[in-house]
């Protein structure tokens, strides 16, 4: 049966939606706050039906990031901590490298010790094949001039471990429903947008950078999107916003959902006949749809002039002003 409602909706039943209702479900459980029947885990296909389920497979602590160390070093211990049900194997990981990346792959090593994360550094090219023939014999790579071995980690075969976290996520009481339909968006206005959703994250000079406008794009295409906005910019760490953030970004492209000029006047009549029949209060769609026609055709809007509507025209005008106009 579909729940009505959740307390807690997790989107997604990939390994970090997953996880994320695994440990929500036993901090609720700890604290006494709730417990797993309290979370709702949906996805529009199933398990192992996304990345997760094409995913190499390695547990590591092997990152440039500093940040990452510790939480890598977490994530392992997770792991380790019921290989049978994630079907791991810590067999360790080993990064053998060139002289190229000796000065980067030392600083990790750095930073594995400074939070006692078992590892083992040999700099030098004897030194390092001497190390690789004391586990492999007939060694023969050359060039190889700093190996970090580090002794947790390992793999775990991602089918079996998706199945295995799921089955110990729904020991917790943890509901998931697969098969999803997401719904709002339409597969047209998706279509449109293919330009938009391979630019949101790029890479400059060695370093990976979140396209921000490509993101408002994206979000204002579902509801809420002054909520989402700030959600996402809290996530990101955005420390400087952009002045027009407030205005979703809908009216620079005419592909993101909003109605043709053709289907424009019969929602008009459509919300000008509920709201005269009691049947509409003022929401945020009806806002949008106002702007959309205030927008771009000032005399269609009129066809929703009722006593309550003038105002929100109004209204919904100061909001798309930055946008009216736009060819898109």
């Amino acid at each position: 049966m579909i729940p009505v409602s959740s307390k807690y909706v997790v989107v997604g039943a990939g390994i970090h939606g997953l996880s994320t209702a695994f440990h929500l479900a036993q901090r609720l459980q700890k604290k006494g706050g709730g417990s797993g029947r309290d979370i709702l885990i949906l996805d529009k296909a199933g398990l192992c039906a996304g990345a997760t389920g094409i995913a190499c497979g390695v547990i590591r602590n092997n990152y440039y990031q500093p940040a990452m160390r510790e939480l890598m070093a977490h994530s392992v211990k997770v792991w380790e901590s019921d290989p049978q049900a994630y079907s791991y194997h810590p067999v360790g990981y080993m990064q053998i490298s060139c002289e190229a990346m000796r000065e980067d792959v030392a600083a990790i090593h750095q930073q594995q010790q400074a939070i006692g994360y078992d590892s083992v550094f040999v700099e030098g090219a004897a030194a390092s094949e001497g190390y690789m023939k004391t586990l492999f014999s007939d060694w023969r790579a050359q060039g190889i001039t700093s190996v970090l071995h580090e002794k947790p980690g390992g793999y775990a075969n991602n089918s079996k471990a998706m199945l295995g976290l799921a089955a110990n996520v729904e020991a917790l009481g943890v509901r998931m429903l697969t098969g999803v339909e997401v719904m709002g968006v339409d597969r047209e206005t998706i279509k449109a947008n293919s330009g938009v959703f391979p630019r949101m994250i790029g890479l400059v000079r060695g370093r990976i950078y979140y396209n921000l406008n490509a993101w408002y794009i994206v979000v204002s295409l579902l509801p809420g999107y002054r909520w989402n906005r700030t959600f996402l910019e809290q996530m990101m760490g955005v420390s400087e916003v952009a002045s027009d953030a407030d205005v979703p970004p809908i009216g620079r492209l005419q592909r993101l959902g909003v109605p043709r000029r053709s289907e424009r006047q019969s929602i008009a009549n459509a919300l000008g006949r509920a709201r005269r029949e009691g049947k509409l209060s003022p929401s945020p769609s009806e806002a949008y749809y106002a702007a959309t026609l205030a927008a771009d055709d000032e005399t269609a809007a009129s066809t929703v002039a009722t006593p309550s509507v003038p105002a929100l025209l109004e209204e919904a005008r100061a909001l798309f002003a930055p946008l009216r106009g736009s060819s898109g």
